[in-house]
């Protein structure tokens, strides 16, 4: 990729190494449009904040509980306790969110060019 990936954390940075986007996505207008002021006023706003600042967190932590005390009692299953651990990574991952990693998703690399020169995808 030519933007630049070290803001991505480590395992989103081996990851755009090799990652080539699906082409049969469309990449949303806005995307392009999109400045990182906006996003970061987007992650200001109050709902935003409560969402990924406290929910997430909290939920990640009753869910991490939760499974402890399952476990304990000898009621955790292999399944659950997989389904609950990727569960707990994603509400992590959801909660670092950037504009960087949405525009590496879909092959952006700055207002509606693609890594190639192309335009956008619409």
């Amino acid at each position: 990729m030519t933007e630049p990936t070290n803001n991505l954390p480590p395992l989103l940075q081996a990851l755009a190494r090799e990652y080539k986007p699906d082409p049969t996505i469309a990449v949303p207008p806005l995307l392009a449009e999109l400045d990182p002021a906006q996003f970061g006023q987007w992650l200001q706003h109050p709902v935003t904040k409560l969402v990924i600042g406290q929910y997430f967190p909290d939920l990640q932590r009753f869910i991490e509980r939760e499974t402890m005390m399952m476990w304990r009692s000898g009621n955790l299953v292999l399944n659950e306790e997989l389904r609950r651990a990727g569960l707990i990574m994603a509400l992590e991952w959801f909660g670092r969110i950037s504009l960087e990693t949405m525009r590496l998703f879909y092959g952006e690399v700055g207002s509606g060019v693609k890594e190639d020169g192309s335009q956008r995808r619409d």
